[in-house]
């Protein structure tokens, strides 16, 4: 049979590239042949997704209900496969206006807020010394969150930036991890982040963390956390942050921003008719509408949610966009009177 030649073309250029390659083949008396051209023309989608003027912060009246646009563009050269989302956002908080009920304690505590570093707006929570850009030695300090209800299908996210001192592979010597209470802090165990701990403690008598315990730590760079809360569903919890140091060399440390608890929206909710699915093609848009209404929500009720855009954009897998609602209750009269004020009949 003949020889077979098989071989990877590295992913080229960007979208309309086009490239022209042939496969020439020599064998040892130094005859040669030469294949036909082939064409590779690179084309994938690129998609924004839009809100309409009237998105954003909406105050609608007590038991009524108005239609919102999203529009999703795809300026690529491919069709682009979409699926949404969209969530309640029962917790949120960046920093930006205060502590909002999260404390910290621990040995050497430095947690606190600062400006040195942010993932959005200019401050965010940082386990470490602001003026001089490192953490303390002895450090086993942790940051909680306010206690708050767990929604069916919850998942808590946030932002982390972490630099520690490494050690060798996966190992480092100082590092952070999360951990939960459902027992008002009577008990603490920790949580692992969808993707896993990417790195272990190296074994030390200085740390307050067991060697080998899986951890945060890294050499920087903004990265997001998610945690499912699904198995504490119905219950009441809290969340703490533990950084911990030993007892030299020291790095910049761990700052965290944009703390996000979200649940699904099931029907009946104040948030619905968004379609789910849809293809759109290359050089095209198309507008998606969803409803709000006060109609299944409490005089004076407030609500947040996100709207989750998925799909093949290889720049952008996934887009949000944010949604308040705030009901405007009616006003009404509870007694009229009236006297009179003139003498003239």
């Amino acid at each position: 049979s003949p020889d077979l030649y098989s071989g990877i073309l590295p992913a080229p250029g960007t979208n309309n590239d086009i490239f022209e390659y042939r496969i020439r083949a020599r064998d040892l008396p130094g005859y040669t042949t030469e294949t036909t051209s082939f064409i590779v023309r690179v084309a994938y989608p690129i998609v924004n997704l839009n809100r309409g003027p009237d998105l954003g912060s909406i105050l609608l009246r007590h038991g009524t209900t108005t239609n919102l646009v999203v529009n999703i563009v795809n300026s690529g050269s491919a069709a682009y496969t979409w699926t949404t989302r969209v969530v309640s956002i029962d917790m949120t908080n960046s920093a930006e206006t205060g502590t909002n009920g999260w404390t910290h304690n621990g040995a050497n505590d430095q947690w606190h807020i600062s400006t040195n570093r942010s993932f959005s707006g200019a401050r965010a929570w940082y386990a470490g010394n602001s003026a001089i850009r490192q953490y303390g030695n002895f450090m086993n300090a942790a940051l909680y969150s306010p206690a708050f209800p767990v929604g069916a299908g919850a998942v808590f996210t946030c932002q982390s930036w972490i630099q520690t001192e490494p050690d060798t592979g996966v190992f480092y010597w100082d590092g952070g991890i999360v951990e939960i209470t459902t027992n008002s802090g009577v008990a603490f165990k920790q949580i692992t982040p969808a993707d896993g701990y990417p790195f272990r403690v190296t074994p030390n008598r200085d740390s307050p963390f067991a060697g080998n315990l899986p951890c945060l730590a890294g050499t920087g760079g903004w990265q997001q956390l998610r945690f499912d809360l699904v198995p504490y569903a119905g219950q009441t919890a809290q969340l703490r942050f533990r950084f911990g140091s030993d007892a030299n060399t020291q790095f910049e440390g761990l700052f965290l921003d944009d703390f996000r608890l979200i649940s699904p929206i099931g029907s009946g909710s104040w948030l619905s008719g968004l379609a789910t699915t849809g293809v759109l093609n290359a050089a095209s848009s198309v507008n998606l509408t969803l409803a709000l209404s006060t109609l299944p929500v409490p005089a004076g009720f407030s609500g947040a949610a996100q709207i989750e855009l998925a799909g093949n954009a290889p720049l952008s897998p996934t887009q949000t966009l944010w949604i308040a609602l705030r009901d405007r209750a009616v006003p009404w009269l509870a007694c009229l009177s009236a006297r009179q004020v003139s003498t003239n009949g």
